[in-house]
């Protein structure tokens, strides 16, 4: 009785060593699990999933697109104070308007259904983007001391196949802020946008509203020449799910060096992402990576990309 006992006990050993051993035959039953990899399945072959998948926006993919506000905030204090009104970008820039009690101008940037087709590692994209920027930029003795740019009601559209794979970002408010550090040469800066978000990833969908912030020091030679190196940076991505009162809110710390180029302006540097168990984000030209994770982002052909790519929200 006793000998059956133990080779029984044996048997089931040896049959959970072989499943344990087994890498890629055991189904996934676990929900969020199946879940994740169906949408990561989903964005990289842009073929549907049994039942449509599931659309859901990570904190992951949130903090992605803080490091591209970064470029973002850096990329229109470049254009609103350059004196080439041609620089290439999304935006036409107008003339620029003294101000009348001091120092300064005013000046618009302003993108009206501006189209981009892009690539990600071999998916294709269409980002159209309606933004108007009102700048205010403050000087004394040539050198800028502050900047302030809002935007009301801006809308990014990004398309992979109409009706089945889109998304729709309303940035409804938008505040943007530049000031100079005293006793040093660099600048303080912020950015705080909020409003909502409503698409589909091969059908399914997700509404919801959005809200990043994001601080960060950056030398002012680097922010001039266009290859800037940021500082005490500290970004939070907040979604909440319509009908759902938990909101999904991740936060990131670190530092970057971005290049500013035409289409082609990158971020790279190590984010901490903030947490329990905290992770390290790693920005380089071509991919987004969170060791410890499967997280993986590529990043948009260059010469092609939006300053912005809002399509990685579509990776869990």
């Amino acid at each position: 009785m006793k000998t059956s006992v133990i080779l029984s006990a044996l048997f089931v050993s040896s049959a959970l060593l072989t499943t344990a051993c087994t890498p890629r035959d055991v189904s996934v039953t676990d929900k969020n699990t199946r879940a994740k990899i169906q949408a990561q399945n989903a964005r990289k072959s842009g073929k549907p999933v049994a039942g449509g998948g599931e659309f859901r926006i990570g904190g992951y993919s949130g903090v992605t697109v803080l490091a591209d506000k970064a470029i973002e905030v850096l990329d229109v204090v470049r254009l609103a104070t350059s004196e080439n009104k041609d620089l290439k970008s999304q935006y036409k820039i107008s003339d620029k308007v003294a101000l009348k009690d001091g120092e300064g101008y005013s000046v618009i940037l302003n993108a009206a259904n501006d189209v981009i087709s892009y690539d990600v590692a071999g998916v294709e994209y269409k980002s159209t983007l309606n933004k108007k920027w009102n700048v205010t930029v403050k000087t004394a003795e040539g050198k800028i001391q502050s900047l302030t740019a809002t935007v009301v009601n801006a809308k990014t559209v990004i398309d992979k196949e109409k009706g089945v794979t889109f998304l729709n970002v309303f940035e409804n408010d938008m505040k943007l802020t530049l000031t100079a550090v005293e006793g040093s040469d660099s600048y303080k800066a912020s950015l705080v946008s909020k409003g909502t978000v409503n698409g589909r990833l091969n059908k399914a969908a997700n509404t919801g509203s959005m809200e990043t912030e994001l601080s960060f020091e950056v030398d002012a030679a680097g922010l001039e020449s266009g290859k800037a190196s940021i500082t005490k940076f500290d970004g939070k991505f907040v979604f909440t799910k319509k009908d759902d009162t938990k909101a999904n809110t991740s936060t990131a710390k670190g530092e970057l060096n971005v290049i500013l180029d035409p289409f082609c302006s990158t971020a790279e540097g190590k984010l901490v992402l903030g947490g329990s168990k905290p992770k390290n984000m790693i920005l380089t030209k071509t991919e987004i990576v969170v060791e410890g994770t499967k997280f993986k982002a590529a990043t948009a052909t260059c010469g092609e990309s939006p300053t912005v790519d809002f399509s990685r929200l579509f990776i869990w």
